[in-house]
C-alpha cells in the first residue's frame, strides 16, 4: 500500500473510533435508563412526587401553593416556590415556578434555599432520563423559542430535538412522544432527536388529531378531536372522545367518552382513569366494565401504586386541595390531614 493511501485509511479508522466512543458515552437505546417523575403524571401537572424514603413533595395549598415535604408526621415548606411540574432526581428537585415567568427551577433537598434557574422561559412540561432534562418548552411571547428540549440537568447546556409548537409530551420504551400544535398530529422520535415518524392508522394511514395524550407500555391513549363533531380531513375519526392505539398504529379502538387522566395497575391489570362531568371513574382494559371513584372538581390525577392523588387546583386565596384515595378500600381523605 501507497504511503499515502496508508496514511488516509489510518485517519478515516482514528475518525471512526472517536465517533463511536463519542456516541457510546450515552446511550439513548436501553433497557437501563434512570428516570425521575414518570412521563404520565408529568403530563398531568406532576403536583407530588416521592423520593426513596417515601416522603412526598406536593403542592400545598394551606402554604401559597409552594411545595412542602411531608414524612406523614412532620411537613416542611420550601417558601417562594410552586407546587408544579416537581421532578426528583439524583439530589434535587425540579419544579415550575408559576409565579415567576413560568420557568424551570431546581433546589437542593438538603440544602433547599439553594435554588437555580434551569430555563428562563416557560417550560410547559419536563421529564429527567439519563442526567438529561426533556423539556416542552412554549414561548409566551412568540413561538421562535418553542420545542421539545434536551437539557443538561444544571441548565448549561441546551439542544432542540423539535422545532415545533407542542401541545404534549410523553416518554415509554426509548422514544419520545409529542402531539404538534398543527392539527394535532402525533410523533415520536428517539431521546436524540432522530428518527422522527408520525403516528398513523395501520389500516387507513389516517392522522391522530390530538391536544392531551398517555403512552403506557406500548398503547398510545388519546383525547380524539376528530369525534363526530369535528371537521379534520384525513384524521382518524371515532363516535367516542377516548380512543387507544398500539405505537406501531394497530389495534386501534375507541374506549369511552371524557378527559384521559392516568394509568391504574393492579395485579397486572391495567385500568383507564379518567374524568367526565367532575366525576372521576376508570376504565377496565381488558372487560371495558366502568366503576365510578369520586365526585368533585379535579384538575389533574397523579399515581403512585395503588393510591390515586387528584389535584382541585386554585389560587392561593381559595387554596388548592389534594385528595388521596386508596383503590383497593376506597379510603378518602385529604392530603395532610391526620387520619
Amino acid at each position: 500500500m501507497k504511503k499515502g493511501n496508508f496514511m488516509r485509511v489510518k485517519y478515516i479508522s482514528v475518525i471512526i473510533i472517536l465517533s463511536l466512543l463519542l456516541c457510546g458515552c450515552t446511550n439513548y437505546i436501553s433497557d437501563n435508563h434512570s428516570f425521575g417523575t414518570d412521563s404520565i403524571n408529568a403530563g398531568e401537572f406532576s403536583f407530588i412526587v416521592k423520593d426513596e424514603e417515601g416522603n412526598i413533595y406536593y403542592q400545598d395549598g394551606e402554604n401559597s401553593n409552594s411545595i412542602s415535604r411531608y414524612d406523614g408526621n412532620i411537613k416542611e415548606t420550601y417558601t417562594g416556590t410552586y407546587g408544579m411540574s416537581l421532578n426528583i432526581y439524583q439530589d434535587y428537585l425540579y419544579y415550575r415556578d408559576f409565579k415567576n415567568g413560568l420557568k424551570l427551577m431546581r433546589l437542593e433537598i438538603n440544602n433547599p434555599d439553594n435554588r437555580q434557574e434551569i430555563t428562563d422561559i416557560n417550560t410547559h412540561q419536563s421529564i429527567v432520563i439519563d442526567n438529561h432534562i426533556y423539556a416542552n418548552i412554549l414561548d409566551l411571547k412568540c413561538d421562535k423559542e418553542d420545542g421539545l428540549y434536551r437539557i443538561s440537568l444544571d441548565g448549561s447546556k441546551k439542544k432542540r430535538l423539535v422545532k415545533d409548537s407542542i401541545n404534549d409530551m410523553q416518554y415509554d420504551s426509548n422514544y419520545l412522544y409529542y402531539c404538534s400544535q398543527t392539527e394535532g398530529k402525533l410523533f415520536r422520535i428517539d431521546l436524540n432527536g432522530s428518527n422522527k415518524s408520525e403516528i398513523l392508522i395501520k389500516d387507513s394511514g389516517k392522522f391522530i388529531a390530538t391536544t392531551h395524550f398517555i403512552v403506557d407500555d406500548g398503547w398510545i391513549y388519546f383525547e380524539n378531536l376528530n369525534t363526530n363533531r369535528g371537521g379534520y380531513f384525513n384524521a382518524v375519526s371515532s363516535e367516542l372522545g377516548i380512543c387507544r392505539v398500539k405505537s406501531d398504529g394497530t389495534n386501534f379502538e375507541e374506549l369511552v367518552d371524557g378527559h384521559i387522566c392516568n394509568i391504574y395497575e393492579d395485579n397486572g391489570q391495567k385500568y383507564l382513569l379518567y374524568t367526565n362531568d367532575d366525576k372521576l371513574s376508570m376504565l377496565n382494559l381488558d372487560t371495558k366494565e366502568t366503576e365510578f371513584l369520586f365526585s368533585g372538581k379535579i384538575t389533574a390525577v397523579n399515581v403512585f401504586e395503588d393510591e390515586v392523588y387528584m389535584l382541585n387546583w386554585q389560587n392561593e386565596t381559595n387554596k388548592s386541595v389534594i385528595y388521596k384515595i386508596n383503590i383497593k378500600d376506597r379510603e378518602i381523605r385529604i392530603l395532610g390531614e391526620n387520619k
